[in-house]
């Protein structure tokens, strides 16, 4: 009966996917630079171009124009859409990854002034015009934190054995200062780590605490670790940003930084008081609790580390 639940747990976190897509018209092609995350990368190979050719159809006026593969550079796809006219009216029939999350996000940029009308998905196709809005970076930094399990398995290790608030308190600030740090770094190309290496130590770091946690009660100098996985974690968010195209760099990373921030708070004022209320039962909570909870979390991040390694 374990298994199946932890395999039912562990299809949980393939359900939300998100790609990007950048438009550039000329006078008779159409330049699409398409983005995608490193599990639906990951999905769709060895073909990624084959794949997304199929689902994702541009038409000018009517007409159905065929693309052709410009180059092919990690997790993005540089695509050509030649016309034999001028290009007029474009509609887009986006069906990608539908066949491999329940539910996908498609994030579309194209130049002002130009309507493109999009078909067949959950399309974000107002974003060239929110995209210099520091309250849409906000909430795309609450929604990342929110739907990013690895993060909030990693959180929610750490909370296990914060058992003051002084100790709560620390931890966040640690993890913040160090992933406001590597965040900035990643997302204004100063630093470009590999993505697979990134995902994988985030994957580490969740088995270290999970495991770490069985043996120790308080953790006081937990905060220094914290920090260095903060870093590791800092260029895992910063990785998003790298997706689109900042035409206000520094509106986009204090927005998206403080969006994380909010999403993580948010998470500790609900978990914390809980986990406050079964500690009061102290042995109990250490056995089954933290022992169980932590125990789940290692067997996730154990997961994922092969997981991103094999792929």
């Amino acid at each position: 009966m374990r298994p199946l639940i932890l395999a039912a747990l562990l299809g949980l976190f393939h359900d939300e996917s998100i790609s990007s897509s950048r438009f550039d018209v000329g006078a008779r092609d159409v330049t699409v630079t398409f983005t995608m995350s490193r599990e639906d990368a990951s999905s769709i190979a060895p073909d990624p171009f084959g794949y997304v050719r199929e689902r994702f159809r541009l038409s000018s006026d009517g007409a159905e124009l065929t693309p052709e593969l410009v180059r092919a550079e990690g997790l993005t796809l540089v695509m050509r859409y030649a016309s034999a006219r001028e290009i007029g009216a474009l509609r887009v029939r986006c069906e990608v990854f539908r066949d491999k999350v329940k539910r996908h996000r498609h994030v579309a940029d194209f130049p002002d002034g130009q309507t493109i009308v999009f078909e067949g998905a959950v399309v974000d196709s107002d974003w060239s015009e929110r995209k210099s809005s520091i309250g849409s970076f906000v909430l795309l930094g609450i929604e990342h934190i929110l739907t990013g399990w690895d993060h909030l398995v990693f959180l929610l290790a750490l909370l296990l054995i914060a058992t003051r608030i002084r100790r709560v308190v620390q931890l966040v600030t640690a993890f913040t200062v160090a992933h406001s740090v590597t965040l900035g770094l990643v997302a204004l190309h100063v630093i470009a780590p590999a993505s697979w290496l990134v995902e994988a130590i985030i994957a580490a770091s969740i088995v270290y605490v999970a495991v770490e946690n069985w043996f120790v009660k308080e953790g006081r100098w937990r905060w220094v670790l914290v920090f260095a996985f903060g870093l590791v974690h800092g260029m895992g968010f910063g990785g998003l940003l790298l997706e689109m195209e900042l035409t206000r760099p520094a509106v986009a990373l204090v927005g998206f930084n403080l969006g994380v921030e909010l999403g993580q708070l948010l998470v500790v004022a609900l978990v914390y008081p809980l986990l406050a209320l079964l500690r009061r039962r102290e042995e109990w909570y250490r056995r089954w609790v933290v022992r169980g909870l932590s125990g789940a979390a290692a067997a996730v991040g154990v997961f994922w580390l092969v997981q991103r390694l094999a792929a």
